[in-house]
């Protein structure tokens, strides 16, 4: 007994029909739904001179195929029998008396005996006698036999007719396939796993990975957003921050005061905090809420009431598609500064790269300036201002439906790269520019959420 799973384990069931041409098969009694051609199949059998009865679906997307039709009524021995049934037929069963018998997801076809990823079990000779499965085969094709009725060579014109008038269906399928084709690309699977050689997308694997673990972490975050929508706020916060940034302000709350605070390196404290939470996040999620309620936002120097209602708003509107096409070096400052990922990268960032003298010291803001000016007269291999970069990213839905590709082209194709310029800025900034769509997300919110217990989060 061993699976045959195709490309799955590199076990194909055509490999299985070489197998059983050997003398001691006496006869091939397939009940397969869909079928299309039978591949090996007829040169074993044909070689072996031994009956083939085929129990197939008679339906009219195509199956079984004329080809096969014919080849049974009009071209082949008189021991070849097929059988026709209309409806709640599915089985996928090979059996090749004497030999063995397969039972699994195969149906005769391309697709199923080389490109799909299939999963079925052969049960050769001695595992059929042991099991007493011969009887229980004997059984079935008996049940199968009495729902079905044998083809005939009127069946040709039939099935000719049928096929002539699912043309135009046909048509409107190839569109509909087009559109589904389109409408899911991110979703992996489209190409058959057996093929080799094929060029991979651009980006391969790495942009794969990337696209699942940021759209992965959007599904979270919208429905943390949903779930937060009416847990109690701070008396401070106006009545018209929306959902998305209220969930922001109340982890950065939280991470202030459970990681920043803590004094030990970031990454073990986060740690230890999922390993408290992992349990349950959705309460970790409610007492944070209800610690951010009690807050009077007078903690510290960082202006809460401000970064929550006023900030967000401003940084909307500088990131609006209108603001961006006339985008000046200004108000480029004054988004980065408003913007976390991008203050902090211009607080880190070399003083050489920026155009600076070594040892030159500058207020945060004043180096958020000196990092916008810098990135403002830059341009990307394809020519692309910051202004249109953003343009892209943030608002680029007709020429790219998914913005984590958008974010993934603007940080790794040089058509759109810009230095210093990474994916944890650019998901700020869109989850700003568009925060019900897509809630704000950098390295600080994604340790904020495997703090709270969630799994599945890739740290940078």
């Amino acid at each position: 007994m061993r699976l045959i799973g195709n490309a799955l384990n590199r076990s194909y069931f055509d490999e299985l029909v070489h197998e059983a041409d050997r003398p001691d098969l006496t006869g091939i009694m397939l009940a397969v739904a869909y079928v299309r051609d039978l591949g090996p199949l007829v040169e074993v059998a044909r070689r072996r001179n031994v009956p083939v009865t085929l129990y197939a679906l008679a339906e009219e997307s195509g199956f079984p195929s004329i080809a096969v039709l014919r080849m049974f009524v009009s071209d082949s021995p008189t021991s070849w029998q097929l059988f026709l049934t209309r409806s709640h037929y599915h089985p996928k069963i090979a059996w090749f008396r004497g030999v063995g018998c397969y039972i699994g997801s195969a149906n005769l076809t391309d697709g199923g005996r080389i490109s799909n990823l299939e999963c079925g079990v052969w049960f050769d000779q001695e595992d059929l006698c042991r099991e007493n499965m011969e009887a229980q085969l004997a059984s079935m094709f008996s049940v199968i036999h009495g729902r079905s009725v044998a083809a005939v060579k009127e069946d040709i014109g039939r099935f000719e007719r049928v096929q002539k008038a699912r043309s135009a269906v046909l048509r409107a399928e190839h569109d509909l396939r087009g559109l589904a084709d389109q409408e899911f690309a991110h979703i992996p699977g489209q190409d058959s796993p057996h093929l080799v050689g094929k060029a991979p997308p651009q980006g391969g694997a790495a942009r794969a990975k990337f696209v699942e673990e940021w759209n992965r972490g959007l599904t979270l975050l919208r429905k943390l957003g949903e779930s937060t929508a009416k847990l109690p706020r701070p008396s401070w916060v106006q009545a018209d921050v929306s959902a998305a940034i209220a969930f922001d302000q109340a982890t950065e709350f939280f991470y202030t005061r459970a990681v920043r605070r803590d004094g030990r390196r970031r990454d073990e404290v986060v740690d230890e905090l999922h390993l408290q939470n992992r349990a349950d996040p959705e309460a970790a999620v409610r007492h944070v809420f209800k610690d951010w309620a009690a807050f009077d936002g007078n903690e510290g120097a960082w202006e809460w009431a401000r970064w929550c209602n006023e900030n967000p708003k401003r940084l909307r509107y500088c990131l609006s598609s209108p603001s961006l096409a006339i985008l000046t070096k200004e108000v480029f400052a004054e988004v980065t500064w408003l913007t976390h990922a991008a203050r902090e990268h211009a607080r880190q960032i070399d003083n050489r790269t920026l155009g600076l003298a070594p040892g030159t010291e500058l207020s945060i803001s004043q180096r958020c300036t000196a990092y916008a000016h810098f990135l403002f007269a830059k341009r990307s291999a394809g020519g692309h201002s910051v202004s249109e970069v953003l343009q892209y990213v943030l608002w680029g839905d007709r020429t790219c439906p998914d913005a984590a590709q958008r974010v993934w082209e603007a940080t790794q194709h040089a058509e759109w790269r810009l230095p210093h310029l990474g994916p944890s800025i650019l998901g700020e900034m869109i989850g700003y520019a568009r925060p019900d769509e897509y809630p704000p997300r950098n390295q600080r919110v994604v340790r904020t959420l495997v703090a709270l217990g969630y799994e599945g989060l890739a740290i940078a």
